[in-house]
């Protein structure tokens, strides 16, 4: 079976994307991106943004 690499990002973080060779090692690798950015902008001080909904289908901000 022939792998799709992946991406993901959170458009909430900024510069916070990240990637797989499958959809579940990108879930996998945002996940860990996603506590990362979140645990160095505390350390940092920086604010940290409320999070918002998404809809599947068109990825927009709701």
């Amino acid at each position: 079976m022939r792998t799709r690499p992946t991406s993901s990002r959170s458009p909430e973080l900024e510069g916070c994307r990240t990637h797989g060779d499958t959809q579940a090692e990108a879930v996998r690798q945002a996940e860990d991106a996603i506590v990362t950015w979140l645990v160095t902008a505390r350390v940092w001080g920086e604010p940290i943004p409320a999070p918002r909904l998404f809809s599947a289908d068109d990825n927009e901000a709701d």
